[in-house]
């Protein structure tokens, strides 16, 4: 239904906060397809290494808790990504890795 009395005024400003959560909600959308190219299965761990400038690495440092819980991470580790994807998020590179975690014992840690 159509209200011609009603207005409605959305801010369409990106402010740095919504531009480092954009980063890390691609980064984290990156890692999933990563983890199906992979083969892992929906409830596996994982160490993710990575590399990148300081605008996206800022923005993983910033939104470090979430990513992890997004993505079954045991470690978000910012160093050398060696053998893993060259990847373009928001127009900034970054080298990325992951790895399934091995389980031990019967309690799954």
């Amino acid at each position: 239904m159509r209200d011609p009395t009603l207005t409605v005024a959305l801010d369409t400003t990106l402010t740095p906060a919504l531009v480092s959560e954009g980063f890390a909600r691609e980064f984290v959308n990156r890692i999933q397809h990563l983890r199906k190219e992979a083969g892992f299965e929906v409830t596996d761990r994982i160490r993710i290494r990575y590399a990148a400038g300081k605008v996206l690495g800022d923005a993983l440092a910033a939104h470090a808790e979430y990513v992890r819980n997004e993505t079954l991470a045991v470690g978000l580790d910012a160093h050398q990504a060696d053998g893993g994807s060259e990847l373009e998020i928001n127009g900034e590179r970054c080298a990325v890795a992951i790895e399934r975690v091995k389980r031990n014992g019967a309690n799954g840690s």
